[in-house]
């Protein structure tokens, strides 16, 4: 090879879409990317097959699976765009099926939990199970805490278990109670100190150097704001 002065090549002309669609091909098979990159790239690529915009491109393979489920009687579908996506997903070695069931309920995960996967911080399955927490401080509690601790699948949904478990019985015990909404904020807020108290009892110093910091930052705010709360009470009592 050293030797040969010139070597064969093949040169094309290619238009801007194609040259984007390349592009788009070359950076899927990159193997860092994360779930959220290749859904994104996808979409783009079959956006720019189908000369559509992404959105549209969601409702028509959603409206595609619907038909295919049998949830939609009408064809929602020409026989082209069928044969185009098809020939998008081959070129992958992917299913559409399989993408519209699985990659494209990703973008509907809530941003702090995708900003983590798009970081490569957890992965998709971790965090999918996670936003099944309906209360969002629950969701970044945990969500930080499988980061820093690299809780696995299996751990993670025991707290998940444990968690919802404490909101079902809160839920009841208020009830029973008949709180009103003052009450039940005030209890709700000693129950989330007591969780938080045994939860800094266990803490031991975290091997993410990053989450760490986060951490103190917040423990360094939470005593800021606690401060200036009795701050303030003294000069309301002074008066």
């Amino acid at each position: 090879m050293a030797d040969l002065k010139t070597v064969p090549v093949v040169v094309r002309e290619l238009s801007d879409e194609e040259a984007l669609a390349v592009a788009l091909v070359e950076n899927l098979v990159r193997e860092d990317l994360n779930p959220v990159e290749e859904t994104e790239g996808i979409l783009c690529l079959l956006a720019l097959e189908l000369q559509i915009s992404v959105e549209e491109v969601k409702s028509l393979l959603y409206r595609w699976d619907n038909e295919q489920k049998g949830k939609a009687t009408n064809n929602v579908i020409g026989s082209d765009q069928q044969a185009q996506i098809k020939g998008v997903f081959e070129g992958l070695g992917q299913s559409w099926q399989s993408f519209v069931n699985n990659r494209l309920p990703l973008l509907k995960l809530p941003n702090h939990i995708l900003e983590e996967i798009r970081k490569g911080t957890i992965a998709y399955t971790k965090a999918k199970a996670i936003s099944t927490l309906k209360n969002e401080d629950q969701q970044k509690i945990l969500l930080d805490e499988a980061i820093a601790q690299g809780l696995s699948l299996t751990e993670i949904k025991q707290q998940i278990k444990i968690l919802k478990e404490q909101q079902i019985n809160e839920d009841i015990s208020l009830q029973e109670r008949g709180l009103n909404n003052a009450d039940e904020a005030e209890v709700l807020f000693k129950q989330q100190v007591n969780k938080t108290s045994q939860l800094l009892k266990k803490a031991k110093p975290l091997k993410n150097t990053r989450q760490q910091k986060k951490l103190l930052r917040l423990l360094s705010e939470i005593e800021t704001l606690l401060t200036n709360t009795e701050i303030s009470k003294d000069k309301e009592i002074e008066k």
